[in-house]
């Protein structure tokens, strides 16, 4: 069986007698995060589920799930709420053999101050007792009756339906589907790309897309180059459109001459491309497939994923349902070496929110991952996120690799969304100062680095995103 099908019929499932002989898990906490960790190699394990609910005085206040596929078999689970003294925490870890047997086991732990005390190891549990534990939270362990899936058309959608397939097979990407993005995104996010529609970054190539980072191929004086811009937001037509700011042709009050001329570009630029279907297709639940090559060299990041239909492409504080892998050789974060290069395959929830270094907004990424022993640009593999109302699943060639069940994140997304698919380089959300150890980002996300920031960017391998198909279908009456 595999883990996807763990979470569905788990219930039944823990009655299977126990294959294993494990202790529960090591279990420590740090603000809102959790971390645990099961002790030993684990070499006849195939995979981990830890699912931790927060509760204080008997009632919910947060619950989570994360899986661990590999050793260290360690997890860290991030809650919408801080980790406090009063709280209790019920943890639960489901071990799958390489037989496909399962071994259950649970514990509950208090907090008190900044200790963490264990009040309970039970090994094997009834029903009653399995359901009691997570009983005051609404874990994801039931299939909700079917979740009706939308489309733009407002058309009669059949469970488990095709709605929506592009298989690249024309000549020229189809202006029936896509509509391409025209900005320079340098300045305003610290992307160092211009979008544009030129057949160098983005055409159809033996009947795949080919999204391509060229490296420095907008001259600097070229003067036409956003000349079809599409930034619609009045704050940021002077840095992506390089002309004057929609309040300089409204009022000749406006007070500040600056963003009242032309802006002067003093760098050439990368060119890449980002396509969406915003204004073509959109939809409300469903499972996404689609085949893929991912890009290789630094600091290269794919965009592709589904954003909230009310957010336009150029709104820098859009919330956005996404799966990547980083095109970076070596890439570390500071705390606890975590693998962020093109060996690990994330499935996130971007969205944004306040932040105690910096008066403005912070990217948050809630993510799950799958590190490879091989990097994603090596070879196409199938992707699949399945987006439901009560969580989004994330799937690598027909496996899972994790769920995000954050109810406060889901809410941003129960509306259409549209997809987009695109190529950058770098990003205050892609590549984060506060996260990445220095030795391996070594410039910041900073405007005066965005002319100095072409020495770090030299090992391009592969600077192509390739999709071979992608795919929507609508939820089948089990909700998947």
């Amino acid at each position: 069986m595999g883990r996807g099908c763990v979470i569905i019929w788990l219930i039944s499932l823990v009655y299977s007698s126990s294959a294993f002989n494990f202790t529960t898990p090591v279990v420590n906490f740090n603000g809102s995060k959790l971390f645990l960790s099961m002790p030993g190699t684990l070499e006849s394990v195939v995979s981990i589920m830890f699912q931790a609910e927060i509760q204080r005085k008997d009632k919910c206040v947060s619950f989570n799930v994360a899986y661990a596929t590999k050793h260290p078999w360690e997890v860290e689970i991030e809650f919408d709420k801080e980790i406090e003294s009063d709280f209790t925490i019920k943890i639960r870890t489901i071990v799958e053999g390489a037989d496909n047997k399962l071994t259950s086991l649970a514990s509950v732990h208090k907090i008190n101050g900044n200790k963490l005390t264990k009040l309970s190891d039970n090994k094997t549990f009834s029903k009653e007792t399995l359901e009691s534990l997570l009983s005051k939270c609404k874990p994801p362990l039931k299939i909700e009756p079917f979740q009706e899936t939308e489309d733009s058309i407002s058309t009669k959608i059949i469970p488990g339906q095709l709605i929506m397939e592009e298989s690249f097979d024309g000549s020229e990407i189809k202006n029936s589907l896509w509509t391409h993005e025209v900005r320079n995104m340098y300045e305003s996010n610290f992307e160092f790309v211009a979008f544009t529609k030129d057949p160098i970054n983005s055409k159809i190539d033996n009947n795949m897309l080919n999204i391509t980072v060229t490296k420095k191929t907008i001259p600097r004086d070229k003067k036409d180059t956003f000349k079809d811009c599409t930034t619609t937001d009045g704050a940021l037509i002077y840095f992506e459109c390089g002309t004057k700011s929609k309040k300089c042709l409204k009022s000749i009050s406006y007070q500040d001459k600056a963003y009242c001329k032309p802006k002067i570009l003093h760098y050439d630029m990368n060119g890449s491309a980002s396509i969406h279907t915003r204004e073509k297709f959109s939809f409300k639940y469903g499972r996404i497939e689609f085949r893929a090559l991912f890009p290789k060299g630094d600091f290269i990041f794919p965009n592709i994923g589904l954003t909230p239909i009310h957010h336009a492409p150029d709104d820098g504080y859009a919330p956005k349902i996404r799966i990547y892998s980083r095109g970076n050789e070596l890439l570390q974060t500071k705390k606890y070496l975590r693998d962020f290069s093109g060996k690990a395959l994330f499935g996130s929830v971007l969205h944004w929110g306040k932040c105690e270094y910096k008066s403005e907004g912070c990217a948050f990424d809630k993510y799950v991952s799958k590190e490879s022993q091989t990097e994603f640009s090596k070879h196409f593999h199938n992707y699949t996120i399945i987006w439901r109302n009560d969580k989004i699943i994330y799937k690598v060639d027909g496996e899972t690799f994790g769920i995000i069940t954050d109810e406060v994140l889901l809410k941003k997304f129960q509306t259409q969304c549209y997809l987009t698919l695109g190529l950058t380089v770098n990003g205050v959300a892609n590549f984060d100062d506060e996260v990445l150890i220095k030795e391996h980002k070594k410039f910041p996300n900073d405007p005066k680095m965005v002319r100095s920031s072409m020495p770090f960017l030299q090992h391009w391998d592969q600077p192509s995103l390739v999709i071979d198909y992608i795919r929507v279908y609508s939820l089948d009456e089990s909700g998947y």
